[in-house]
C-alpha cells in the first residue's frame, strides 16, 4: 500500500551475517534503491548499545524469565514494575583480560558489521540506544528520533519535543540504577577499563 512503512528486527550476529547467502541478501536489500525499481526500497536503522548495558540488561532478564516475570513492562504497568524491583539485584560483572578481550569482539563485530554494509551499497542510518532512550537532554533525544523520521521519509521531521517521543513510548523503563549500584565488584570493572578505549563505557 502507498504510503504505508513495514518494519522487523534483524540481529545481525557474526556466523549468520558472515554467511554468502546472508551477504547475498544485503545486495538485495541495497538493489531495492535502484532507479527504475517497482518495489518500495528498503532501508536499514542499525541501532547500537553501550555493550555493558546490554549485558547487564541481559542479565536482568534472563532472571527475570526464570522467576516468570516478563523481560519489559508496559507503561504505566505498575504490578509488573514492581516484580522487576523484586530482581533487580546486584552481580559480579566481568573484569580483568576477559572483559577487555570482550569488548574487543564486541567493537570487531560492531565494525565488521558497519563494513558490510557499506560494501554491500545498503541505505542505512547509525543511532545510538543511549541517544534515543536517555534520561538526559530531552531536546537532544527528540533531534536523534527526528533524524530517523528524516531518513524513512516519515514522520515528524521538525519541531518534536520530549514529551511527544514519551507518550508514543509502549514500554517502561524498569531499571534507573547505575553502573556502581548494579556492580558488586564495579572498582574492580572500573580498574580494568581506566586508560582504555572503552573507558566511557562505564558510567
Amino acid at each position: 500500500m502507498k504510503g504505508s512503512l513495514v518494519g522487523f528486527q534483524w540481529k545481525p550476529y557474526k556466523m549468520e551475517l558472515d554467511n554468502p547467502r546472508s551477504l547475498a541478501g544485503l545486495h538485495d536489500l541495497a538493489s531495492s534503491n535502484d532507479a527504475g525499481r517497482r518495489h518500495p526500497s528498503i532501508r536499514v536503522i542499525f541501532q547500537t548499545r553501550n555493550p555493558i548495558d546490554r549485558r547487564l540488561s541481559n542479565w536482568r532478564h534472563r532472571g527475570h524469565s526464570m522467576s516468570e516475570v516478563p523481560p519489559h513492562c508496559k507503561v504505566r504497568d505498575g504490578e509488573c514494575l514492581k516484580e522487576h524491583q523484586k530482581f533487580d539485584q546486584r552481580m559480579n560483572f566481568t573484569d580483568g583480560k576477559e572483559l577487555l578481550h570482550w569488548l574487543k569482539q564486541d567493537k570487531n563485530h560492531e565494525t565488521n558489521v558497519f563494513q558490510h554494509l557499506k560494501d554491500a551499497g545498503v541505505d542505512y542510518i547509525h543511532v545510538a540506544y543511549e541517544k534515543l532512550y536517555s534520561s538526559g537532554r530531552g531536546d537532544e533525544v527528540a533531534s536523534e528520533w527526528m533524524r530517523i523520521f528524516r531518513f524513512l521519509s516519515r514522520g515528524p521531521s521538525d519541531g518534536l519535543i520530549m514529551k511527544d517521543v514519551r507518550k508514543n513510548f509502549e514500554m517502561a523503563k524498569t531499571s534507573s540504577k547505575n553502573h556502581k549500584d548494579m556492580m558488586l565488584n564495579y572498582e574492580e570493572v572500573k580498574k580494568t577499563l581506566e586508560g582504555t578505549e572503552f573507558e566511557e563505557y562505564l558510567n
